[in-house]
Protein backbone atom coordinates (compact mmCIF):
# COMPACT_ATOMS: atom_id res chain seq x y z
CA UNK A 1 0.00 0.00 0.00
CA UNK A 2 1.05 3.37 -0.80
CA UNK A 3 1.91 5.91 1.88
CA UNK A 4 0.61 8.64 1.24
CA UNK A 5 2.69 10.96 3.83
CA UNK A 6 5.19 10.59 1.46
CA UNK A 7 5.85 13.25 -0.80
CA UNK A 8 7.81 10.66 -3.41
CA UNK A 9 4.56 8.86 -3.64
CA UNK A 10 3.04 12.25 -6.04
CA UNK A 11 6.01 12.03 -8.15
CA UNK A 12 5.77 8.31 -8.64
CA UNK A 13 1.94 9.02 -9.65
CA UNK A 14 2.97 11.82 -11.73
CA UNK A 15 5.29 9.99 -13.60
CA UNK A 16 3.28 7.04 -14.42
CA UNK A 17 0.32 9.42 -15.42
CA UNK A 18 2.74 10.92 -17.82
CA UNK A 19 3.54 8.29 -19.35
CA UNK A 20 -0.22 7.00 -19.64
CA UNK A 21 -0.43 10.39 -21.15
CA UNK A 22 2.10 9.80 -23.39
CA UNK A 23 1.45 6.15 -25.01
CA UNK A 24 -1.98 7.63 -25.91
CA UNK A 25 -0.34 10.57 -27.65
CA UNK A 26 1.57 8.29 -29.85
CA UNK A 27 -1.57 6.46 -30.31
CA UNK A 28 -3.12 9.38 -31.27
CA UNK A 29 -6.03 8.46 -29.54
CA UNK A 30 -7.79 10.61 -27.28
CA UNK A 31 -7.60 10.62 -22.91
CA UNK A 32 -10.47 12.42 -20.70
CA UNK A 33 -10.87 10.43 -17.81
CA UNK A 34 -8.46 8.45 -15.98
CA UNK A 35 -9.27 5.42 -13.77
CA UNK A 36 -7.86 5.49 -10.38
CA UNK A 37 -9.56 2.75 -8.41
CA UNK A 38 -9.93 3.99 -4.88
CA UNK A 39 -12.22 1.37 -3.22
CA UNK A 40 -11.51 -1.26 -0.27
CA UNK A 41 -8.80 1.38 1.47
CA UNK A 42 -9.80 -0.64 5.28
CA UNK A 43 -10.26 1.17 8.46
CA UNK A 44 -7.14 2.57 9.88
CA UNK A 45 -4.69 2.21 7.33
CA UNK A 46 -1.81 4.32 7.61
CA UNK A 47 -2.97 4.65 11.59
CA UNK A 48 0.03 2.94 12.81
CA UNK A 49 3.11 4.71 10.56
CA UNK A 50 5.21 6.54 12.24
CA UNK A 51 5.41 8.84 9.18
CA UNK A 52 1.53 9.87 8.85
CA UNK A 53 1.54 10.77 12.47
CA UNK A 54 4.57 13.06 11.97
CA UNK A 55 2.99 14.88 8.74
CA UNK A 56 -0.33 15.34 10.95
CA UNK A 57 1.22 16.75 13.23
CA UNK A 58 2.81 19.28 10.85
CA UNK A 59 -0.59 19.38 9.02
CA UNK A 60 -2.36 20.56 11.97
CA UNK A 61 -5.84 21.24 9.07
CA UNK A 62 -5.43 17.52 8.10
CA UNK A 63 -8.12 16.18 11.14
CA UNK A 64 -6.65 12.57 11.83
CA UNK A 65 -5.92 9.74 9.50
CA UNK A 66 -9.65 9.22 8.64
CA UNK A 67 -8.78 12.37 6.64
CA UNK A 68 -5.80 11.24 4.36
CA UNK A 69 -7.20 9.52 1.73
CA UNK A 70 -9.43 12.41 1.32
CA UNK A 71 -5.88 14.84 1.47
CA UNK A 72 -4.54 12.34 -0.99
CA UNK A 73 -7.39 12.36 -3.89
CA UNK A 74 -7.43 16.60 -3.06
CA UNK A 75 -3.77 16.06 -4.47
CA UNK A 76 -4.60 14.06 -7.33
CA UNK A 77 -7.71 16.54 -8.17
CA UNK A 78 -5.08 19.09 -8.75
CA UNK A 79 -2.29 16.80 -10.77
CA UNK A 80 -5.13 16.09 -12.98
CA UNK A 81 -6.25 19.24 -12.90
CA UNK A 82 -3.24 20.15 -14.67
CA UNK A 83 -3.36 18.23 -17.44
CA UNK A 84 -6.65 18.03 -18.54
CA UNK A 85 -7.92 15.03 -17.02
CA UNK A 86 -10.92 13.92 -15.09
CA UNK A 87 -10.51 11.71 -12.47
CA UNK A 88 -12.72 8.98 -12.03
CA UNK A 89 -12.96 6.37 -9.44
CA UNK A 90 -15.49 3.85 -7.43
CA UNK A 91 -17.72 5.51 -5.33
CA UNK A 92 -15.75 5.76 -2.49
CA UNK A 93 -13.44 8.41 -3.62
CA UNK A 94 -16.83 10.36 -3.03
CA UNK A 95 -17.69 8.87 0.35
CA UNK A 96 -16.50 9.60 3.84
CA UNK A 97 -15.69 6.36 5.91
CA UNK A 98 -18.74 6.06 7.39
CA UNK A 99 -20.58 5.90 4.07
CA UNK A 100 -21.95 9.64 3.87
CA UNK A 101 -21.48 11.42 0.61
CA UNK A 102 -18.23 13.69 0.90
CA UNK A 103 -19.44 16.99 -0.39
CA UNK A 104 -15.29 18.17 -1.16
CA UNK A 105 -14.77 16.82 -4.29
CA UNK A 106 -18.00 18.42 -6.41
CA UNK A 107 -16.07 21.24 -7.89
CA UNK A 108 -13.70 18.59 -9.12
CA UNK A 109 -16.48 16.75 -10.78
CA UNK A 110 -14.78 13.32 -9.70
CA UNK A 111 -16.40 10.55 -11.76
CA UNK A 112 -17.91 8.22 -9.54
CA UNK A 113 -18.34 4.23 -10.93
CA UNK A 114 -21.30 3.01 -8.55
CA UNK A 115 -20.64 -0.66 -8.13
CA UNK A 116 -22.64 -0.97 -4.57
CA UNK A 117 -26.34 -1.75 -4.49
CA UNK A 118 -25.80 -4.83 -1.98
CA UNK A 119 -28.32 -6.61 -0.09
CA UNK A 120 -28.01 -7.86 3.77
CA UNK A 121 -25.34 -6.14 5.72
CA UNK A 122 -22.96 -4.29 3.57
CA UNK A 123 -26.86 -3.07 1.69
CA UNK A 124 -29.50 -1.84 0.97
CA UNK A 125 -27.57 0.47 -1.12
CA UNK A 126 -29.57 0.09 -4.40
CA UNK A 127 -30.19 3.83 -4.38
CA UNK A 128 -26.33 5.10 -3.79
CA UNK A 129 -25.91 6.09 -7.71
CA UNK A 130 -29.26 8.16 -7.05
CA UNK A 131 -27.67 9.79 -4.02
CA UNK A 132 -24.75 10.60 -5.47
CA UNK A 133 -26.55 11.83 -8.94
CA UNK A 134 -28.65 13.89 -6.27
CA UNK A 135 -25.74 15.37 -5.16
CA UNK A 136 -24.27 16.49 -7.97
CA UNK A 137 -21.45 13.76 -8.73
CA UNK A 138 -21.19 12.93 -12.20
CA UNK A 139 -21.77 8.64 -12.43
CA UNK A 140 -21.36 5.56 -14.44
CA UNK A 141 -23.32 2.89 -12.94
CA UNK A 142 -21.81 -0.45 -12.57
CA UNK A 143 -24.59 -2.17 -10.33
CA UNK A 144 -24.05 -5.87 -9.09
CA UNK A 145 -26.84 -6.85 -9.21
CA UNK A 146 -27.21 -6.17 -12.92
CA UNK A 147 -23.64 -5.75 -15.01
CA UNK A 148 -21.29 -8.24 -12.67
CA UNK A 149 -20.40 -11.28 -15.05
CA UNK A 150 -18.46 -12.94 -13.07
CA UNK A 151 -21.78 -13.89 -11.09
CA UNK A 152 -23.65 -17.26 -11.42
CA UNK A 153 -26.22 -17.16 -14.05
CA UNK A 154 -28.63 -18.80 -11.62
CA UNK A 155 -28.55 -21.50 -8.66
CA UNK A 156 -27.59 -24.82 -10.68
CA UNK A 157 -25.35 -26.69 -8.90
CA UNK A 158 -23.09 -27.03 -11.64
CA UNK A 159 -22.90 -23.43 -12.89
CA UNK A 160 -19.81 -21.50 -12.52
CA UNK A 161 -19.32 -17.93 -11.01
CA UNK A 162 -19.62 -16.40 -7.42
CA UNK A 163 -22.55 -15.48 -5.60
CA UNK A 164 -22.06 -13.26 -3.05
CA UNK A 165 -23.93 -10.31 -4.96
CA UNK A 166 -26.52 -12.29 -6.04
CA UNK A 167 -27.25 -14.28 -9.54
CA UNK A 168 -26.79 -11.98 -12.97
CA UNK A 169 -28.36 -13.45 -16.09
CA UNK A 170 -29.45 -12.14 -19.46
CA UNK A 171 -32.27 -10.44 -18.63
CA UNK A 172 -30.78 -8.41 -15.58
CA UNK A 173 -28.13 -7.18 -18.21
CA UNK A 174 -31.44 -6.50 -20.80
CA UNK A 175 -33.27 -4.90 -17.59
CA UNK A 176 -30.85 -2.56 -16.32
CA UNK A 177 -32.86 0.54 -15.99
CA UNK A 178 -29.99 3.84 -15.55
CA UNK A 179 -32.96 6.40 -14.53
CA UNK A 180 -34.84 3.81 -12.67
CA UNK A 181 -32.66 1.16 -11.35
CA UNK A 182 -35.16 -0.02 -8.75
CA UNK A 183 -37.10 -1.44 -12.05
CA UNK A 184 -33.87 -2.94 -13.02
CA UNK A 185 -33.45 -5.32 -9.83
CA UNK A 186 -36.28 -8.31 -10.42
CA UNK A 187 -35.24 -10.87 -7.40
CA UNK A 188 -33.58 -10.68 -4.61
CA UNK A 189 -29.90 -11.85 -4.05
CA UNK A 190 -30.89 -15.69 -3.65
CA UNK A 191 -33.11 -15.14 -7.10
CA UNK A 192 -36.82 -15.29 -4.80
CA UNK A 193 -39.32 -13.08 -6.12
CA UNK A 194 -39.46 -10.03 -3.38
CA UNK A 195 -42.09 -6.99 -2.74
CA UNK A 196 -40.23 -4.20 -4.34
CA UNK A 197 -42.79 -1.17 -4.03
CA UNK A 198 -42.43 -1.76 -0.27
CA UNK A 199 -38.98 -2.47 0.03
CA UNK A 200 -37.56 0.13 -1.71
CA UNK A 201 -40.67 3.07 -0.38
CA UNK A 202 -37.45 4.42 1.44
CA UNK A 203 -34.82 4.54 -0.93
CA UNK A 204 -33.83 7.90 -2.98
CA UNK A 205 -35.30 7.94 -6.71
CA UNK A 206 -33.11 9.99 -9.25
CA UNK A 207 -34.33 13.42 -9.63
CA UNK A 208 -35.29 14.60 -12.93
CA UNK A 209 -32.78 17.40 -12.87
CA UNK A 210 -30.11 15.05 -12.20
CA UNK A 211 -30.55 12.60 -15.01
CA UNK A 212 -27.46 14.74 -16.95
CA UNK A 213 -25.57 13.22 -14.32
CA UNK A 214 -26.06 10.15 -15.28
CA UNK A 215 -23.17 9.39 -17.49
CA UNK A 216 -23.62 6.01 -18.58
CA UNK A 217 -23.51 2.19 -17.64
CA UNK A 218 -20.37 -0.11 -17.34
CA UNK A 219 -20.51 -3.90 -17.02
CA UNK A 220 -17.29 -5.67 -15.27
CA UNK A 221 -15.71 -9.15 -15.34
CA UNK A 222 -13.42 -10.40 -12.98
CA UNK A 223 -10.85 -12.40 -14.41
CA UNK A 224 -10.02 -13.61 -11.63
CA UNK A 225 -12.08 -16.85 -11.46
CA UNK A 226 -11.73 -17.67 -15.39
CA UNK A 227 -9.83 -20.94 -15.84
CA UNK A 228 -9.88 -20.41 -19.72
CA UNK A 229 -11.31 -19.21 -22.90
CA UNK A 230 -14.45 -21.62 -22.82
CA UNK A 231 -15.33 -20.31 -19.22
CA UNK A 232 -14.82 -16.73 -20.70
CA UNK A 233 -17.12 -16.92 -23.13
CA UNK A 234 -19.25 -18.60 -20.98
CA UNK A 235 -19.62 -15.64 -18.78
CA UNK A 236 -20.17 -12.98 -21.30
CA UNK A 237 -22.10 -14.86 -23.82
CA UNK A 238 -25.05 -14.38 -24.21
CA UNK A 239 -25.17 -11.74 -21.11
CA UNK A 240 -22.89 -8.82 -23.27
CA UNK A 241 -25.58 -8.93 -25.73
CA UNK A 242 -28.43 -7.24 -22.83
CA UNK A 243 -25.47 -4.94 -21.84
CA UNK A 244 -24.97 -3.62 -25.49
CA UNK A 245 -28.87 -3.16 -26.14
CA UNK A 246 -28.85 -1.40 -22.90
CA UNK A 247 -25.56 0.88 -23.28
CA UNK A 248 -25.80 1.78 -26.87
CA UNK A 249 -29.52 1.31 -28.41
CA UNK A 250 -31.74 2.36 -25.66
CA UNK A 251 -32.78 6.03 -25.16
CA UNK A 252 -32.40 6.61 -21.57
CA UNK A 253 -35.00 8.95 -21.52
CA UNK A 254 -37.46 6.22 -22.08
CA UNK A 255 -36.88 4.21 -19.14
CA UNK A 256 -39.22 5.52 -16.94
CA UNK A 257 -42.44 6.79 -18.39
Amino acid sequence: MACVCREPIYDFYEKVLDEVVNMYKEAEAELDIVHTGGDVVPNGAWAGSPICQEFLKRHPEIEGVGDLTRYFYQRLAKLFSDKGLQLGGWEEIALKKDGSIDPNFLQDSFLCYVWNNLWGPQGPAHDLGNILANTGYPVVLCNVTNLYYDLAYDKHPQEPGLYWGGFVGTWDAYAMMPYDVFSSILEDNMGAKFERSGYFAQQEVLKSSSRPNVKGIQAQLWSETIEGPAMLQHYILPILLGFAEVACNRDLEDDVG
